[in-house]
């Protein structure tokens, strides 16, 4: 969603640069394939770029380690990343980022998981149906929603996920939903925002399905300046990207990523992510 001006701390050298960059980090990308999301995160980054009057080269580049981000980031080859916030609380401490913006849904800055089974079944606790199928949406933050579970399966003194359930991993929510919504899985984990999305299309099945459980809420994505980024552009992209809601193509973009706008980050959002996160590194 951004587009970065890098390795300038002062107000020295070229400015425009030759070349705008951005990384972002994979899991960032919600239920979106990842060439569509490189296309449309470059649209969007020179799309600023022309906007701003600058005749520069933009390069995109996602990753799927946090440690390359780091990496790059030390080699000040990039200034702005946009990251998952279990990625961004890994490298807080760095002194390599200053956290800018968070994406928005509707009016939610804060995402959740939810565990459903058919609202048909007589199942009130996870230990009802140990041994269960269980189907996986992947692509929800990639590996957060099954480490929410296996805080859960601890709280309630059951065995881990692998031993509870046969477990499967599906490529998208769509296919963990209808699983369960024609029984051929007895639960599955989904964002509650992929289930709303689905309860649209489908009204079915928020008759059907039932919410057993729902994690706590987190943030999504965070969207951080390097700390080494030249104040001229950190400026700029302050007033761009808060505005790019507001610009029909901006908002044509945003959509791509299932978001509605940016708006600036504040520590408070991330008090619930940092208590889940710290259950979750408790994990034996």
């Amino acid at each position: 969603m951004l587009v970065a001006w890098p390795g300038q701390s002062e107000e020295t050298g070229q400015w425009p640069p030759e070349v705008f960059r951005t990384v972002y980090s994979s899991r960032a990308f919600l239920d979106i394939n990842i060439d569509e999301a490189h296309a449309a995160a470059t649209l969007m980054a020179e799309a600023i770029v022309r906007e701003e009057g600058f005749d520069s080269r933009v390069e995109v580049d996602i990753y799927d380690d946090v440690d390359l981000i780091e990496a790059a980031l030390r080699r000040d080859e990039v200034d702005v990343v946009t990251l998952v916030a279990q990625d961004y609380l890994s490298l807080e401490d760095t002194g390599l980022l200053e956290p800018t913006f968070l994406t928005m849904r509707g009016e939610d800055v804060l995402e959740h998981s939810v565990l459903l089974v058919r609202a048909d079944r007589d199942v009130e606790q996870l230990a009802q149906i140990q041994g269960g199928r269980l189907m996986v949406s992947r692509s929800a933050r990639r590996d957060l929603p099954l480490q929410w579970l296996e805080t859960t399966l601890i709280r309630d003194g059951l065995p881990h996920s692998g031993e509870m359930f046969v477990v499967e991993n599906t490529r998208g929510p769509s296919q963990a939903l209808t699983a369960v919504f024609f029984g051929k899985a007895d639960v599955c984990i989904v964002l509650s925002s992929a289930l709303d999305t689905a309860v649209e299309l489908n009204p079915q099945l928020g008759v059907q399905l039932r919410v057993l459980d729902r994690s706590p809420d987190v943030l999504g994505s965070v969207i951080c300046f390097s700390s080494r980024i030249d104040p001229r552009t950190r400026a700029q992209l302050l007033e761009s990207l808060a505005e790019l809601h507001l610009r029909p193509l901006g908002q044509q973009l945003l959509s791509v990523f299932r978001v509605d706008r940016l708006i600036p980050f504040e520590e408070q959002h991330l008090a619930g992510t940092r208590k889940l996160f710290g259950e979750i590194d408790l994990i034996p």
